[in-house]
């Protein structure tokens, strides 16, 4: 009688255990086959998981590395910078625009549920554009005809030449000495680095490898060094008198000597359009154009005043490639062809650029602000329309910013790490 009446309490159990045991054994069965996927495509790693129905479903936990994971790491211990956390048990895909500072990068997704968590596979990926260098770098010289970057540190005094097409260094030599200003180019004695040694000296190296071919002693300070290849380099000097020196390179003998500049010793050349020999020069208080024929011989010059002043002068200018603007890259005074001056740059918080890019229509500059170090800063890259005057900003994490270049169409930007590494990847915008 007894027996009777408890059985529907068995049977309830009995039901109730086997129905738990079928879907715990379920739930286990879901995490037997947990799989992700990860590509990299239009910028930026698109994840995907085997989606999951667990009753007592808590959370997602996306992370990544840019080394591989140890064996059944717990997502405690990946830094919370590079991890993402999904509520929504119904999401089994995830868009992550993480930069590509590393050569490889490793992802990985964690479910948790009742205080348990089980681990996906590891999935690592390969950046095919990115490369890593292990070399400090202070400087940079991008020679784009030989799709080369040329990077120099300053302590140790190393050039090395990479080549970004074939990713490969290609040399690697202690010159034994620092460098003031550069410029390159093929004057009929094959590709050469000029660069300025002790401020009045111009060193030409061979460019492909990096052995020393000859020593200019100009016996003045040069400011500022251009060329158009067409067998003759221009020095800007400063001495007794401010003046433009134009060089052959065959004879090393000065063709023409330009003496109209003022307003400051430092002052900054380069051509505008090289094919038409249009030089243009910046001084605190004015701003210089001169025509130049073939041979390198005055035709005429234009001045107008500076209107910006600057209490500093740097005299590294940046062109762009149809010509139409220039700027003085420590300052930020940007001009027209016409020398009228269009604005002093700034990013939004009013800090310096220390570097600047023009797209190939010269109607984009890209700069790289200079490092401020208060609560709240970022290292990133701003795009600046300069028809407009948006800024479109994109922020730099785990490496500070250095330098841009372009590699055909492609933006690359130069960022250097912590442990002295330099990362050279493609600017997504």
């Amino acid at each position: 009688m007894i027996t009777k009446k408890l059985f529907p309490v068995f049977l309830f159990l009995f039901v109730s255990v086997l129905f738990f045991s079928c879907k715990k054994d379920k739930e286990e069965e879901v995490f037997q086959s947990f799989e992700l996927e990860a590509k990299y495509e239009n910028g930026a790693y698109q994840l995907s998981w085997t989606p999951t129905n667990i009753s007592t479903f808590e959370e997602y936990i996306l992370v990544y590395k840019n080394d591989p994971f140890p064996v059944n790491l717990n997502h405690q211990y990946v830094a919370s910078a590079r991890k993402e956390i999904l509520v929504d048990q119904s999401i089994n895909t995830f868009t992550w625009a993480i930069p590509p500072d590393s050569e490889r990068i490793c992802f990985q997704v964690f479910v948790l549920f009742e205080g348990r968590e089980i681990e996906s596979n590891i999935v690592e990926l390969e950046n095919l554009e990115t490369d890593l260098i292990y070399f400090d770098v202070d400087e940079m010289i991008h020679y784009p005809a030989k799709d080369a970057i040329y990077c120099f540190d300053y302590s140790a005094r190393d050039m090395r030449y990479f080549n970004y097409k074939t990713r490969a260094t290609i040399t690697y030599k202690n010159i034994g000495f620092d460098f003031s200003a550069s410029t390159f180019g093929d004057n009929g004695f094959g590709e050469e680095l000029y660069l300025v040694k002790n401020a009045t000296d111009l060193i030409v190296l061979d460019a492909n490898t990096l052995e020393e071919k000859y020593i200019y002693y100009s016996g003045k300070t040069i400011t500022s060094i251009a060329t158009n290849e067409k067998g003759w380099i221009v020095l800007a000097v400063s001495g007794s008198t401010n003046s433009i020196e134009i060089i052959e390179r065959d004879t090393w003998e000065i063709i023409t000597e330009l003496n109209y500049s003022n307003g400051g010793s430092l002052h900054g050349i380069e051509f505008l359009s090289a094919e038409n020999n249009i030089l243009v020069e910046t001084s605190r208080y004015n701003i210089y154009r001169y025509q130049l024929d073939d041979a390198g011989g005055y035709v005429n010059s234009f001045q107008a005043s500076n209107p910006y002043a600057s209490q500093s002068n740097n005299t590294n200018l940046v062109v762009s490639p149809t010509g139409n603007y220039f700027v003085n890259s420590r300052v930020g005074e940007l001009f027209d062809s016409s020398l009228n001056g269009i604005s002093q740059l700034k990013d939004e918080t009013g800090v310096d650029y220390s570097y600047y890019l023009f797209d190939e229509t010269g109607a984009t500059l890209f700069g790289i602000p200079y490092p401020v170090t208060f609560l709240g800063s970022e290292d990133r890259v701003d795009k600046i329309d300069l028809t407009t005057g948006i800024i479109e900003s994109q922020e730099i994490i785990y490496s500070s910013p250095q330098f841009l270049f372009f590699n055909g169409n492609k933006i690359m930007l130069v960022t250097l790490k912590s442990t002295g590494t330099i990362v050279i990847r493609p600017l997504e915008f």
